[in-house]
């Protein structure tokens, strides 16, 4: 979400500029407007050294069920990877999800809490090929009339050849307004399990609001790692009707 271009939201009425989940990793406290229809595509080029790979649309559905939840579906993505010259495609998993918004309170804290599945597509490797459950614990705040920043903690019952395991995400996010239709975020987020290396990625974006029902979003960064620094690229269009 990106917290800045536009005053952050407490809570995403018909008349407000569109408040999207996208471009960072950091989901928004707020939902959909009541009786809307908001659809959030993109996609992302990741490369290193020795491997690129590239997923798209990320096609995120979210449908308004009341002032205070949405549904989410998530489409599988279509993934190319190729690493030391051995090429990999196939589908990741359907997403399915509820967002639950909590707020906003007299301090201005809005929380909201997205629970959801991911079910099997069952094409290895960009599927665990079981149910793997998760939760998302979101927060957000204005700091003033053009910051805000935003959190979340993330929560995931992941699978792979040996059996499940937890994988754990912490986000923070700052955005910045810098005019009523384009904003820029900053963002640190941290993935950690038992059975995998800590990954810190940093990252930055724009978003801008063409109108008030669409938003354009260019971002990258670059994760982390003992071996290799690992930039990506991004961009999309999420539309509301």
């Amino acid at each position: 979400m990106l917290t800045a271009c536009g005053v952050m939201a407490y809570g995403q009425a018909k008349t407000e500029p569109i408040v999207t989940d996208r471009p960072d990793f950091t989901e928004s406290a707020i939902v959909v407007p009541l009786r809307r229809v908001q659809i959030e595509t993109g996609f992302t080029y990741h490369s290193s050294r020795t491997a690129f790979a590239l997923g798209l649309p990320e096609t995120l559905f979210r449908i308004s069920m009341g002032t205070k939840s949405e549904l989410r579906i998530g489409l599988p993505d279509y993934n190319w990877q190729s690493s030391n010259g051995v090429r990999t495609t196939g589908l990741s998993d359907l997403y399915l999800g509820m967002k639950l918004q909590i707020g906003p309170f007299a301090n201005g804290d809005d929380f909201a809490l997205i629970p959801a599945i991911n079910l099997p597509s069952n094409v290895a490797p960009f599927s665990s090929q079981t149910i793997d459950p998760e939760l998302k614990v979101c927060w957000g705040r204005s700091l003033s009339a053009v910051w805000g920043v935003s959190a979340m903690a993330f929560f995931l019952c992941s699978s792979d050849e040996i059996g499940r395991q937890l994988v754990t995400q912490t986000t923070v996010s700052f955005g910045r307004e810098l005019s009523k239709q384009l904003g820029v975020f900053f963002e640190y987020a941290g993935t950690y399990a038992k059975r995998m290396e800590g990954n810190h990625v940093v990252h930055v974006g724009w978003a801008f609001r063409s109108t008030p029902d669409t938003q354009f979003d260019v971002h990258g960064g670059f994760r982390l790692s003992s071996v290799d620094s690992e930039p990506f690229i991004a961009m999309g269009y999420s539309v509301r009707y």
